[in-house]
């Protein structure tokens, strides 16, 4: 609980009704809560990356490491194709990312 005088709990039965509207089951509403806090965790991760690696082709880790932004669309571009390229090279990443919910790559 929080003593800001703003806040107030949700009424009961408030978080399921914001998924019905969607038809999202309870498994998807983890994965989409998992990829929140990774992204809030991660913060400029892609900056970062950016800024500071070599410009050869990304690692698995790297990808995985930028895969919540990935999935989400809140990814800076450039990294955004550059996944793109390594999912057409490594089979490993993009079924990884497919299970999370990334589109299928289109040939």
């Amino acid at each position: 609980m929080t003593s800001d005088p703003k806040w107030s709990p949700c009424a009961p039965g408030t978080l399921s009704r914001i998924c019905e509207p969607d038809g999202c089951s309870a498994d998807s509403w983890t994965r989409r809560s998992a990829a929140a806090a990774m992204i809030a965790a991660l913060g400029g991760g892609s900056w970062w990356v950016v800024q500071n690696r070599n410009p050869a082709e990304l690692s698995c880790a790297e990808v995985s490491e930028l895969a919540p932004q990935y999935i989400t669309g809140t990814l800076l571009p450039k990294l955004a194709q550059e996944i793109d390229i390594h999912r057409n090279n490594c089979d490993a990443c993009n079924k990884k990312l497919e299970d999370l919910g990334a589109p299928t790559l289109r040939s």
